[in-house]
């Protein structure tokens, strides 16, 4: 009897653990099969894909410069670099970088630096969403582009080298004007012998229908551009359609680094009282 008993005993564990392998041995080819399927492998694909592809985005990035090392590779090669200004086209107008042009980011899109240049932005440091948007369209172009570190603020804390408006009330802008009266400045047209350049800063219009004989028109807004036009080795007596025009001549002309002009000082420049030759 306990022969039979043991014997059926032995019968029931084998009979379990024959049923426990067959379990682990169907769990074992589903898994395979899962993990082996095509479905399977582009599902890991597409992860290992996607976890690539953040990884890159992450690494993508326009790098930022030192406004002094900026200005120091300027001076090396001045036409390897085009400044651009993406702030308001109200605070260029007040002031900006000399030699940087002001575009709006939808402007920089359509922009092509010369070949060989490397872009440079200037902006605002609080205006994050400008600098952000900027960003996506220089990830988007083949010319290599930088950021000035820190922005504009960081520009003009390093440097002397902006154009502005011309304040009157600007002790700094003050001093930059050397002004000449309309009597000296008829002293000097009688001397056959004085070598000056007269510059007449008014609009295209402007000039048309009134101004000194003999000047030569660069319009006010035109100066940065066109500093190559004035001529060397002659002082320049500059004006412009008023008084105030023609201090913020005087102004432009030392920011762009013509030292030595003279300024025309009055409101009746233009006018008969003056005794100016006119045409």
């Amino acid at each position: 009897m306990r022969t039979e008993l043991e014997n059926n005993n032995r019968r029931d564990i084998n009979a379990i653990l024959a049923g426990g392998a067959a379990i682990i041995a169907v769990s074992g080819y589903f898994a395979w099969h899962s993990l082996h399927s095509p479905s399977s492998e582009n599902a890991a694909q597409s992860v290992s894909s996607t976890a690539s592809s953040d990884a890159a985005a992450q690494q993508k990035s326009i790098p930022t410069i030192d406004a002094e090392t900026l200005q120091k590779k300027i001076l090396l090669d001045k036409n390897a670099y085009q400044l651009i200004d993406i702030r308001p086209s109200s605070d260029y107008a007040t002031e900006h970088a000399k030699g940087s042009i002001s575009l709006s980011v939808s402007q920089l899109g359509n922009f092509s630096p010369n070949q060989g240049q490397t872009i440079v932005i200037i902006f605002d440091p609080n205006d994050i969403q400008t600098f952000e948007a900027a960003k996506n369209i220089l990830l988007t172009k083949s010319a290599p582009s930088l950021f000035v570190k820190g922005g504009f603020d960081a520009w003009k804390s390093v440097t002397s080298q902006t154009i502005t408006s011309g304040d009157p009330n600007s002790f700094v802008d003050q001093s930059k004007v050397t002004y000449i009266s309309v009597e000296e400045f008829k002293t000097v047209l009688s001397d056959p012998e004085s070598r000056i350049t007269i510059l007449d800063t008014q609009t295209a219009d402007e000039f048309s229908k009134k101004h000194i004989r003999g000047a030569l028109n660069i319009p006010l807004d035109d100066l940065e551009k066109r500093i190559q036009d004035l001529p060397v080795a002659k002082t320049i007596i500059v004006y412009g359609a008023d008084e105030l025009a023609s201090f913020k001549a005087g102004v432009r002309l030392t920011d762009i680094g013509v030292f030595g002009a003279k300024t025309l000082v009055g409101n009746t420049i233009l006018t008969d009282a003056s005794g100016l030759p006119l045409e």
